[in-house]
């Protein structure tokens, strides 16, 4: 009787959760072999126990981990439903959206962000990746900012698949790539025009010239171009100065600009030499256009930096 309630003690610790406790053995008979028995499944139990412990902690640390990863990766990281509503994402997307913390979006569409502007865009895109099953990637597309700004991002978008490779929703990675839009347009406007005046410059006027006299052989009708060259501009610039002269050139081209229509074109093609290209237009149209503005700048003063 005292060993089966020493058997029954040790069972009641097990059950308690002291997996490391056993029945003290005390003879090799028939209840010894019992217990025996109960010690070896115990130790079998803890040992499986155990490592179901290791095993949950260690992924509870990768998940700590992915999501260490992804609140402090450099890139802004979402994840979204079918129903097209925001189950996850990292500060930064929060911070675009103006919000304080990740779980603010949890539940939200676009249609309830800042960016209202582009849902549509948006769930265009989130349509196309979760029907088709194909990724979306490296595209460009513009976002509004709480302060109302547009910024140009860079985004990925690609199917959440669960265990049966069912799509249950998408993940979705952007960089604002505003800065680089902003260097590549001002790459481009230093190509194509003049820093100084802010007209098409020789380059962009040879292309436009091509293309007008094509569309006017094509439609059989007249194109013109006007010289305009400011007489003793050294002068001015010997005596006054150079600001004074780049005043002057800027001037001479807002004038130059105010004369024409919307389909003209005019462009600074040398240092005081200006090109107007006229489309359709025939040679009295021309010579109006030009009278047109050389009252212009005969009838406008302008206060030179060195004049008297």
């Amino acid at each position: 009787t005292r060993r089966v309630g020493t058997s029954l003690a040790a069972l009641k610790r097990v059950e308690e959760g002291a997996l490391d406790a056993r029945i003290p053995i005390t003879s090799d008979d028939e209840l010894g072999q019992l217990q025996a028995g109960i010690n070896s499944m115990t130790e079998k139990v803890g040992g499986l126990l155990n490592q179901h412990r290791l095993y949950t902690e260690e992924l509870r640390k990768q998940k700590d981990l992915l999501a260490s990863i992804i609140q402090h990766a450099p890139i802004r990281v979402f994840w979204k439903d079918r129903d097209y509503r925001y189950v996850g994402c990292n500060s930064r997307v929060a911070s675009d959206a103006g919000m304080s913390a990740p779980d603010q979006l949890i539940g939200k569409t676009d249609f309830d962000m800042v960016w209202q502007e582009q849902a549509e865009l948006y769930r265009s895109d989130d349509r196309s990746v979760m029907e088709s099953g194909r990724s979306k990637l490296d595209f460009e597309e513009p976002q509004t900012t709480p302060d109302g700004r547009t910024i140009w991002l860079s985004t990925s978008k690609v199917p959440l698949r669960d265990n049966e490779d069912r799509i249950i929703g998408l993940l979705g990675i952007y960089t604002d790539i505003t800065a680089r839009k902003e260097a590549e347009e001002q790459i481009r406007s230093l190509a194509y025009f003049d820093p100084l005046t802010a007209l098409p410059n020789r380059r962009l006027l040879d292309d436009r010239m091509r293309q007008a006299v094509y569309l006017a052989q094509r439609k059989d009708t007249r194109v013109a171009a006007l010289l305009i060259d400011l007489d003793d501009f050294k002068q001015v610039n010997d005596t006054l100065g150079h600001e004074a002269g780049n005043e002057l050139l800027r001037h001479l081209a807002m004038c130059i600009q105010g004369e024409l229509r919307y389909t003209d074109l005019s462009a600074r093609y040398g240092g005081d030499e200006f090109i107007v290209l006229l489309p359709e237009t025939p040679l009295k149209g021309a010579l109006d256009v030009g009278d047109r503005i050389r009252r212009k700048i005969a009838d406008t003063s302008l206060n030179m930096p060195g004049a008297a």
